[in-house]
Formats: structure tokens, C-alpha cells, sequence
């Protein structure tokens, strides 16, 4: 009996300490959607309009009123992975070839993301650990929002 006890209380803990990637609020903007496993994948595919990912996936789709933000979320199964893909994601926006414009870095609780216009909406790409994020919400608010993501998942 007391193992068990011993062995709950333990995963208890664990699952309370993991990152929670896709937090319910994001100051006044909550999580309507979240989608996983198979049909993210799909939808980040999709998006490319080829395949560019085999592995696991989320989004989460938050709304403020009219206001929306998405997070794509990629796990990938080391840091080294994630940072090589990231490049590579970096590497291939450019004025050139995408929809994006004046990409630049910003340095936000120590955390390096890559900033990118378009679509009405500012796009930031970055990488906490072995997870890749891409982050995109109203320009007026950009900063401030990944601000308090980053707090809540650091």
C-alpha cells in the first residue's frame, strides 16, 4: 500500500513540474482549440502545402473577442534537432520566397525568436529546449503576448 502511495505521489509530482506548451490563458486570450497527433500534422502539411513534418504536433488556437493567436508546437527528441530545424525554417523566410517581411531577432526572457510580419499578424519562431514554436497574433500586441507565454511556460 505504501508503494503505491509513494509511486502516485510521484507521478503527481511529475505531471504537475512538465512545461504545460499550450497554457488555457494567455493574458486576456483563452485556448478554444487544441489539436494534436495526426490531424496536427496534417495541418502543419498542409500549411506548407507539402509534408515537413512526420513527428509529434500541436496547436493551440486562442481567441480574445475577435482577437485570435495560434501556437504551433513540435517536439522534437533533442535540442540539437530542434535548433537545426529552426535554422532551417529561418533560413527559408526571406523576402525572396515567402510571404513574410522584415524578419529580425529579439531577445525576450533569454529566449532568442525569430520575428516575421504578414498576414496581418506578427509571427515569432523560436525554441525552448528540444520544443520548436511558432507563435503568430495581432501586431498591436505582439510583444506582450509572447512576453506572457514565455513566463508561463519557463
Amino acid at each position: 500500500m505504501r508503494l503505491i502511495v509513494i509511486l502516485l505521489m510521484c507521478l503527481s509530482i511529475q505531471f504537475c513540474s512538465e512545461k504545460q506548451i499550450l497554457p488555457e490563458k494567455i493574458l486576456d486570450y483563452h485556448l478554444t482549440q487544441k489539436v494534436t497527433g495526426i490531424e496536427a500534422q496534417k495541418i502543419v502539411n498542409k500549411i506548407h502545402l507539402n509534408p515537413v513534418t512526420d513527428i509529434e504536433n500541436e496547436i493551440g488556437y486562442y481567441q480574445n473577442g475577435d482577437d485570435k493567436a495560434i501556437i504551433y508546437i513540435t517536439y522534437y527528441s533533442s535540442d540539437h534537432d530542434a535548433q537545426a530545424d529552426l535554422i532551417k525554417m529561418v533560413d527559408k523566410i526571406s523576402p525572396q520566397n515567402s510571404i513574410f517581411l522584415n524578419g529580425g531577432q529579439v531577445e525576450i526572457n533569454k529566449i532568442t525568436a525569430y520575428r516575421y510580419f504578414g498576414m496581418g499578424q506578427t509571427h515569432f519562431i523560436f525554441r525552448v529546449d528540444n520544443i520548436l514554436v511558432w507563435l503568430s497574433v495581432d501586431t498591436m500586441i505582439a510583444k506582450e503576448f509572447l512576453e506572457s507565454y514565455l513566463q508561463k511556460i519557463n
